[in-house]
């Protein structure tokens, strides 16, 4: 077994086991991890732009419903 390749190795692995870690930290805290959440809403509002539109004119046709309803009683 050769053992002078054994030092780079251990330093690569090292190296590796703290780097991915740091690197993924100092994404997040310079806000890469938040443009990209930024993006996905970007994404899914281009995707359906009426969305919260719909979702007002549901809750309101159902209000209606109800004092239509209870109107009629």
């Amino acid at each position: 077994m050769q053992t002078e390749n054994i030092f780079p190795v251990i330093c690569g692995a090292v190296l590796l086991a703290l780097g991915v870690p740091a690197v993924l930290l100092g994404m997040s805290r310079r806000g890469i991890i938040g443009q990209i959440s930024l993006f996905r809403r970007g994404v899914e509002t281009a995707r359906n732009p009426w969305k919260a539109e719909d979702e007002s004119l549901e809750e309101l046709a159902e209000r209606v419903e109800k004092l239509r309803s209870s109107k009629g009683k």
